[in-house]
This record gives structure tokens, sequence and C-alpha cells, in this order.
């Protein structure tokens, strides 16, 4: 660099025209008016190579004026750093602060698996329907994950529903469909009096010799119930046949034996009637 010699004696209006050759490092030197400690000042900061920042004009220090890492944090403004100015990449985990990171800061589907720690998603996290069946690992729903009510007849596979899986007395009348009850899922016996409706039982019903005399009502049988000639002797006890029970002109000769006169009388004793045996 060369040096330019300044008098003190020289009046200011000369030291500016011999300091041509620092002017474009100090600026206007006529702005320092009469003070010729301050225009030595600037003199010797020419000479020197340092410059103040007084007398540096507006944009005047460019990039290329600033050496490889002469910039630290302490000489930037606050808020002074744009994205612009990053390069790519050089943002990593170290340079972020704690949960400063929300969900617009996310790009649209950036999350996958990987990026998700073991049980982090939570039942709040995960959208209505959005657990799909493709979702759900086999084997995973078990009888708790059912609401009470949720599982409904569309929901059950064709013979699914076995005998273990019905409690006892869960069948009621209204799930057993018309002629569901056949033969086969009547047990021996289980038929009662109270579950046959009246008239239920038909003749075709009855087996043969199926009605013994204890099934008989007193009085139940009656006249249209016997066959013709059906009444034997071994059928009539003793003095059962009463005077009504004779039609007119039925008793002959021939069916008394060794008696002579025959008598026939009411209940109080009266003679209703004397027939006369065979040799009378």
């Amino acid at each position: 660099m060369a040096i330019t010699v300044i008098n003190l004696s020289d009046p200011i209006a000369t030291w500016v025209t011999k300091s041509n050759t620092i002017s474009s490092n100090l600026g206007d030197l006529a702005t320092l008016n009469d003070s010729a400690s301050s225009l030595v000042a600037a003199i010797n900061a020419a000479n020197t190579g340092t410059v103040g920042t007084s007398r540096l004009a507006a944009d005047a220090v460019t990039g290329a004026k600033i050496a490889d890492d002469a910039i630290n944090s302490e000489h930037l403004v606050d808020g002074s750093v744009d994205r612009v100015h990053l390069a790519a990449d050089i943002i990593d985990g170290t340079k972020i602060a704690d949960d400063v990171i929300n969900s617009e800061h996310f790009v649209h589907g950036s999350i996958d698996a990987i990026h998700l720690a073991s049980n982090s998603v939570t039942t709040v996290k995960i959208n209505a329907d959005a657990v799909t069946g493709a979702k759900i690992a086999d084997d995973a729903i078990n009888s708790e994950h059912y609401t009470d009510g949720s599982i409904d007849a569309v929901h059950l596979a064709s013979n699914s529903v076995i005998t273990a899986k019905i409690q006892n007395s869960a069948v009621t009348t209204d799930k057993i469909n018309t002629d569901a009850v056949t033969n086969a899922k009547i047990a021996a016996s289980a038929i009662q009096a109270s579950q046959l409706a009246t008239n239920a039982v038909e003749t075709a019903k009855i087996n043969s010799l199926a009605v013994t005399e204890p099934k008989i009502a007193n009085d139940a049988i009656i006249n249209r119930h016997l066959s013709n000639n059906i009444v034997t002797n071994s059928e009539l006890a003793d003095s059962s046949v009463a005077f009504s029970n004779i039609q007119s002109s039925v008793i002959k000769s021939t069916h008394f034996a060794s008696v002579q006169t025959l008598q026939i009388q009411n209940t109080s004793g009266s003679v209703l009637k004397t027939i006369f045996g065979p040799g009378v």
C-alpha cells in the first residue's frame, strides 16, 4: 500500500487533495472538518489496514471482503438468518430445540412406521373409522374389544355358533323357527302333560294297548264306546244286571237253571215281575 504524507500545517483542503489515494477507504474526508486529530486517526487507520465502523459506507462490505470463518453468532442480528441462507440438509437434530416441531412442519405423508416410537399411537391419535380390517392382525380381536350387543346375525359365519357357545336357557321360544324341533331334538320323557295342547293326542298317536285301566276316568266309557257283542259274561260283575237293563221278552225258560220261580224285585224289595220256570 502506498503511503500518502500529509503535513499537519497544511490546510484541510490541501489534506483532502493529497489523500485521494485513501479516500476510497475513508469516505468523504471533507466531513472531518478541521479536526487534525480526527484526520490523523483516519490516516493511521488507513495505513495500518484497520477501518472503524463509522468509516464504512452502507453496503461497502461485500462477501469478497469477509474472510472464511470470520462470521460468528455475535455478528448476526436476531432474525437475520432466513431459509435462503441455509444450505440443504444443514439442520440436523442437534440444531432443533425440544418441543418446537408441530404438525404444520410435517409434509403430508412424511411420517412412516420407523418414525414412531413403540406404543406412541394412542386412541386419541386415531381418526374415527381409520382402523379397517386390513389394519387388524389375525386373532387380535378378543371378547373385551366388543361392545355389548355389537355382534349381529350378519357378522356370524354359517355354522359358527356351536353348542358350547350357547349359554344355558339362552334359546327361548322366539329363537326357534317353526318346525325346527324334530323328533331327534326331543329327549326321551321330555314331553309332559303341560306341554300338550288340548285335543293334541289323536288316535293315531296312541299305541295299541297303551290305554290301560288307570288311564280311563270314572264314567268315561258310555254305550257308543262299546262294539256290538263286546260285553261277555266274564265282563259282567255279580248283580251288575238290573231290571232296567233287561229288554222285554228277552228272558226265556232256557235261561233258567233248576229254579221253578224267578222274582225280580226293585231295590226296595217290591216284586216287579215273577217268572215261572220249567215244571211249574
